[in-house]
């Protein structure tokens, strides 16, 4: 039997040991960042605020006079009151942008990632996460049954089905001046709307199943009316006071209601951002 000598023992052990530690501070490789193919972004002078926003398909990410804000918004799926320490111009200046995916069999969740990319890339963004405890809406059935018109099948075309320019994609909204309009949604879409119209989060707690042509009009002082997730906005005189309050709106047009209350959500937190993006 060769017994090894100490000194050789305690040198492989010295290795060992370097080697483990060595291969644990070596990082693990980096998955790729997902990236759209091709991107344009233009700045948009038209001077309104009507913005389209239709919902991305086929692998295309198509957004029109959208301000910057709303493109982080959509990016990191959060409302831009979950946003803090956006500078001021995120809300006023507007872009366009036109991006296309490598492949066609795109998720939101994968365009929201590959918009990220595109955000870091040409306007250098750079965000962390916080919890905060913050306001939210519950959407709830009220106090009468809902009066919900089922959505029509002409109304709008799904996103997989061959659409038209002019065609209305469902899932799609609108807002005028003191109205909404929503074609072939569900209730958690409409929440997720009027998250977008209200600036907090709301979630769907109807137990109402179906898809949904909505009409609603209220008196929009107070309500975002001028951007859209996934619709057309209008431009127009706010001062309406004939019409009822969004929340009053709710329960004598659809039989529905919210209720506030606080908890824990997440806020995406800015570090840094450019207000002059790369050229394409």
């Amino acid at each position: 039997m060769h017994i090894m000598p100490r000194s050789v023992i305690g040198t492989l052990l010295l290795f060992s040991v370097a080697a483990a530690i060595e291969a644990h501070a070596q990082p693990p490789t980096a998955a790729p960042r997902p990236e759209f193919e091709v991107a344009s972004i233009k700045a948009n002078r038209s001077g309104t605020t009507s913005m389209k926003f239709p919902p991305s398909a086929n692998g295309r990410f198509i957004a029109t006079n959208v301000t910057l804000k709303t493109l982080i918004s959509f990016a990191y799926g959060v409302l831009n009151s979950q946003i803090s320490g956006a500078p001021e111009w995120t809300n006023s200046e507007r872009f366009d942008i036109d991006a296309r995916a490598a492949e066609t069999g795109i998720s939101r969740e994968q365009y929201g990632a590959m918009l990220q990319s595109l955000l870091a890339d040409r306007f250098q963004l750079i965000v962390h996460r916080e919890k905060r405890s913050l306001p939210v809406y519950e959407l709830l059935q009220g106090k009468n049954a809902p009066h919900l018109k089922a959505s029509d099948k002409q109304s709008c075309t799904s996103a997989d089905s061959p659409r038209q320019p002019d065609a209305i994609a469902c899932g799609t909204f609108f807002t005028g001046p003191a109205s909404l309009d929503a074609r072939g949604m569900s209730m958690q879409q409409f929440g997720n709307t009027l998250a977008i119209v209200l600036g907090r989060p709301v979630t769907d707690k109807t137990r109402i199943s179906g898809h949904y042509d909505i009409h609603l009009d209220f008196n929009p002082d107070g309500v975002n009316t001028g951007i859209g997730n996934s619709g057309l906005s209008a431009d127009g005189d706010s001062s309406d006071t004939t019409r009822p309050s969004l929340f009053t709106a709710l329960q004598q047009q659809l039989g529905l209601r919210l209720e506030s209350r606080r908890e824990p959500s997440d806020v995406l937190v800015i570090d840094h951002l450019e207000r002059i993006p790369i050229e394409n």
